[in-house]
């Protein structure tokens, strides 16, 4: 009896040992991830780098690493760690996601392809593999099934505007206007800070002649981002004529933000 409980006893504290041993690789771990989310990719990257000194089989810290030297334009470095992450576990979806955005990247659209297919297969209903396979589908010219994944996308999380913001591009670029309207729309409704809808719904807007409506667009983007250069250049161009102070003032500062178009701008419109 008394020496089942020892052993009970000694198993407990052999369990208690192997918690406090984890809890450093759950702190680092969780350091990393607030760092990456502050955008301080190399302090994240190196803290990534002491948790898999500690424990080369994590699979966290392994693809984290490699997301953060894409996020930096390190792409050598990236796809090592992210092929490593994949070796750790064949079936982590999101390791092939970002692996994807690697290939996409580098203009191998045929492995991007593949892994974002993989990611898919794994969870069908990841929606940022679909969207990001329906643009890259568009790329290759594959329309049918570009559409396709937006709307799988769409059924999978309607809440997710890039499917109807991407997908209100495909009808933008095909000059069907009032439906890229519409998506453009569904898109703001989804996220109100999304300042690139509203500069494209607003060009739908110049299209179909509603100069009323584009310059409240470019107003909201840049009641969103005031540093908005394209926003800032599409007003100007628009109030060329109706309000040539107004005009002159956004090419201005989008000349001071460093935009060179405005300077040319500044030149061919207003002599400037």
């Amino acid at each position: 009896m008394y020496i089942h409980i020892y052993i009970r006893t000694v198993i407990a504290m052999a369990i208690s040992v192997l918690i406090a041993c984890k809890s450093p690789l759950e702190q680092l771990e969780k350091k990393g991830l607030e760092l990456a989310k502050e955008g301080k990719n190399d302090e994240a990257i190196k803290t990534f780098k002491q948790l898999l000194y500690l424990n080369p089989t994590s699979v966290v810290a392994c693809l984290n690493v490699g997301v953060l030297y894409l996020r930096n334009n390190q792409m050598d470095s990236s796809i090592r760690y992210l092929n490593n992450a994949i070796d750790l576990d064949s079936t982590h979806a999101n390791a092939y996601y970002n692996r994807g955005k690697y290939y996409d990247g580098v203009g191998n659209f045929m492995a991007a392809l593949s892994d974002f297919s993989t990611c898919i297969k794994l969870e069908p209903n990841n929606v940022k593999a679909l969207v990001s396979r329906g643009v890259l589908y568009g790329d290759v010219g594959d329309t049918i099934a570009e559409l396709n994944d937006y709307a799988k996308a769409i059924k999978a999380n309607a809440d997710y505007p890039y499917s109807y913001y991407n997908r209100a591009c495909y009808y933008y670029n095909r000059n069907a206007f009032s439906i890229a309207i519409n998506d453009y729309t569904l898109a703001i409704n989804k996220d109100s800070a999304y300042s690139q809808a509203f500069i494209n719904r607003a060009l739908c807007y110049q299209e179909l002649n509603n100069n009323a409506a584009a310059l409240l667009d470019y107003s909201y983007a840049l009641a969103i981002d005031s540093e908005d250069t394209e926003a800032l250049i599409n007003r100007s161009l628009l109030l060329e004529k109706t309000n040539p102070t107004r005009a002159i003032t956004d090419l201005k500062k989008a000349q001071q933000l460093g935009d060179t178009s405005a300077t040319q701008l500044l030149k061919i419109y207003f002599n400037q």
